[in-house]
């Protein structure tokens, strides 16, 4: 199946690679009163402060010009893992340093 634009572009086919990560690479933060979404390259694509049912703070996990909040060591875009703490909300990011350039 394809889809035509009005915009002439060529069609697209229905079957496209997504350009979002599949939701289960996605970790989930909280503290009961909100949570996070967090990608794996370390951003936080969603998040609503300071309720669950509150308007989205960062959006890019359904549009990613909804924006998006990442901080994480220079040169390094994608984690090598992560996981979370035994009993906890808290994940570890392991990661090598590959410089940029």
């Amino acid at each position: 199946m394809t889809t035509a634009s009005d915009d002439g572009a060529p069609p697209q086919s229905a079957a496209a690679p997504s350009p979002f990560p599949p939701i289960a690479d996605y970790a989930f933060l909280s503290n009961c009163h909100t949570g996070a979404l967090i990608a794996p390259d370390g951003s936080v694509d969603w998040l609503c402060v300071p309720r669950f049912d509150s308007p989205s703070v960062f959006g890019s996990l359904l549009d990613r010009e909804a924006g998006m909040f990442r901080i994480g060591p220079f040169g390094l875009n994608v984690p090598a893992s992560r996981q979370y703490e035994p009993g906890s909300n808290t994940i570890r990011r392991c990661g090598t340093h590959r410089p940029a350039g």
